[in-house]
């Protein structure tokens, strides 16, 4: 199996078409390209999806301190979910949510991706706290190599290859955390996909911890880090790269079909980001009835099930 990365160079020279136009390109220039594609695919199915959507679920855990009012988000947050505290046993003891604006509520206040967020008051406790953060992270940026070395728990990076391009490998502590693993090649076990929990910096190669063992590996492994999508939903990457790529060329009647295949692959990626779950009955929007409409004909409300 070929890594997402080939696979993606590969694809975007094929919709092309022009082959000399293709050779310009260089895998460098599709990479820096990706990492807004799959930012701009990832932003784009949470708000199609609203509240619903899991895309990008991951965990943290925050110490809290006494007096301390200000906490750096995770790597990569985008939204909040929650913030709970568990007792030794896993049994919720207590939970703060997002604190309304203007309320003296005790609650999380959000500041900024950057700025982290705010308690207020400050905890006022004997000693430090851990809580687990829920939250929605963004896409990293993507990478595969050899691993250096294998655990049951954990896989350590080799260094990504220059031919054909293996992306870069981000040297910052728990940038990973709520990426997805995916172990592509190896003599025995593979294939199989990871959840990483964290990642440890040592010197130039980065070991990540994954969230549930690994089976069993033999013989040289390599391992990829994943987009937002996994396969075969990541087609969409694909379209959105040549139809950027194609720029102002000529080439209207190559745009459209581009543009008609990628409207099908965005209906698989929806289909993905929400239908996770077989429990629940589907809602569907009843009748509008003559008192939801205004005078002009206009829908004033909708409501569901």
């Amino acid at each position: 199996m070929k890594p997402f990365l080939q696979r993606y160079y590969e694809g975007i020279r094929k919709h092309l078409g022009d082959p000399s136009h293709a050779k310009r390109i260089t895998e460098q220039s599709m990479y820096e390209e990706l990492f807004q594609i799959d930012n701009d695919i990832y932003q784009g199915l949470s708000k199609a999806t609203g509240i619903k959507s899991r895309l990008g679920w991951a965990e943290s855990t925050v110490v809290l301190q006494n007096g301390k009012r200000f906490y750096p988000w995770p790597p990569g947050w985008s939204k909040f979910l929650s913030f709970k505290r568990y007792d030794t046993d896993g049994r919720e003891i207590t939970s703060l949510n997002t604190q309304p604006e203007y309320s003296q509520q005790y609650g999380v206040e959000n500041l900024s991706a950057e700025r982290g967020f705010k308690l207020d008051p400050a905890p006022l406790i004997t000693g430090d706290q851990e809580w687990t953060l829920e939250y929605l992270r963004r896409p990293g940026l993507l990478h595969y190599a050899p691993a250096s070395s294998y655990g049951d728990y954990s896989i350590t990076s080799g260094t990504p290859p220059t031919e054909p391009y293996g992306g870069e490998l981000v040297l910052v502590p728990d940038y990973y955390a709520g990426l997805v693993l995916r172990v592509y090649s190896a003599d025995v076990g593979a294939p199989q996909v990871r959840v990483i929990e964290g990642s440890a910096v040592n010197g130039s190669d980065v070991t990540f911890i994954l969230r549930d063992k690994l089976d069993r590996l033999e013989g040289e492994v390599h391992y990829e880090i994943l987009p937002c999508l996994p396969d075969p939903e990541f087609k969409v990457h694909i379209f959105d790269a040549a139809i950027q790529f194609l720029g102002d060329r000529q080439k209207t009647a190559k745009k459209n079909d581009l543009l008609l295949l990628r409207t099908k692959a965005w209906d698989s990626a929806m289909a993905h980001a929400t239908d996770t779950s077989m429990d629940q009955p589907a809602t569907r929007p009843r009748r509008v009835r003559p008192k939801d409409r205004m005078p002009t004909g206009e829908t004033i409300v909708n409501r569901y099930r």
